[in-house]
């Protein structure tokens, strides 16, 4: 005759063992998802060179504060402006500057707004997400 003791432990044994199995896959899971998620850039770098922005499209996270790294390539001075930003940054010629930003979703039309520098198509795209 067999006790209720001995298989209240037998029962025991194979439901620790499942829940010690589920409660692995959900810790590889959490982690694949983490590993899985690149980080959002803390600083991007801008080169500011003869009528041009390279790259011409940046992208940064919305809300968190970013840091441009401009640097002026050109034989001229240039700013990387955006109008809804309030934000104009100049660099001189051969200079560099490393400035904060953080902005909400969406999509701005940036531009060099020294006289004729737009015109000859430095213009560029902030993305913010």
């Amino acid at each position: 005759m067999r006790s209720k003791r001995s298989s209240n432990h037998r029962l025991f044994g194979p439901l620790l063992f499942a829940l010690l199995f589920v409660s692995a896959l959900a810790s590889l899971a959490a982690m694949a998802a983490l590993m899985a998620t690149p980080p959002a850039p803390t600083s991007v770098s801008i080169e500011l060179a003869d009528m041009v922005f390279r790259p011409a499209t940046v992208e940064i996270p919305a809300n968190r504060p970013v840091s441009l790294e401009l640097h002026n390539t050109g034989g001229l001075e240039h700013d990387w402006s955006v109008d809804e930003l309030a934000f104009s940054p100049n660099v001189r010629p051969g200079q560099s500057l490393v400035v904060e930003l953080s902005a909400p979703t969406g999509v701005y039309q940036v531009y060099c707004s020294l006289p004729g520098h737009r015109e000859a198509g430095m213009v560029g795209q902030l993305e913010v997400r």
